[in-house]
């Protein structure tokens, strides 16, 4: 009896083990891009240098990711440490009007994200809404554009499924000063990018209130 079960179990793991390569081989023929979605696919809650706050990244993935997904953000060199010291890196993840808390990992100018295996066995194409929270903005005295965020996507560890090293760029300044004939104020509440310029999530929530009778 005993070596009957153990005779189903090891034919059982093999199959399993045929599947799980052929669901790798699979993901390693898929590998494609990962789109930026709408005007701002990278919104800063603040645009100020130095100050901290929460990124918004909007962006669209080509094919899903079918083992053990993980999503890498690299921020690019105008950073040094992304995350604010003593922080936790952290965010949170919408897809399909859905959100789901994450944790992440900083090394260097690299923000890991392993999903949640209970809630993201795998992770479909389409649209993905990522928030990443204690984010640094780089230090200066006079306005940067940054150069280009890169974002990827991991199956089973290290299998690159989508990538786009180019995603986007951001604009940062000291406050009062202009980006793009756009003032960024002390409060954060102007978004302003390298190519397009639109209110932040502050703004749109601020235009959004009844005017007072």
């Amino acid at each position: 009896g005993d070596v009957y079960k153990r005779q189903i179990l090891n034919s059982v793991m093999s199959r399993f083990k045929k599947f799980m390569l052929l669901l790798l081989l699979m993901q390693l023929s898929l590998q494609g891009t990962i789109y930026p979605e709408g005007t701002n696919p990278i919104v800063p809650y603040r645009n100020n240098l130095g100050t901290e706050g929460s990124y918004n990244f909007q962006f669209i993935l080509q094919n899903p990711v079918l083992v053990s997904p993980k999503i890498v953000i690299t921020f690019p060199s105008e950073y040094t440490n992304v995350i604010v010291d003593s922080k936790p890196c952290k965010g949170r993840l919408q897809k399909l009007g859905l959100f789901y808390d994450i944790v992440c990992v900083e090394n260097g100018r690299e923000i890991t994200i392993e999903l949640p295996t209970d809630s993201f066995k795998t992770l479909d194409s389409g649209s993905l809404s990522l928030t990443l929270e204690n984010i640094l903005n780089p230090t200066g005295t006079e306005p940067i554009s940054t150069g280009n965020f890169k974002i990827e996507t991991f199956s089973n560890t290290d299998i690159l499924i989508d990538q786009n090293s180019n995603f986007a760029q951001i604009a940062l300044a000291q406050p009062g000063q202009n980006i793009n004939s756009v003032n960024v104020e002390n409060d954060g509440s102007t978004m302003a990018c390298l190519l397009y310029t639109s209110p932040s999530p502050r703004d749109r929530q601020k235009s959004r209130m009844p005017s007072s009778a």
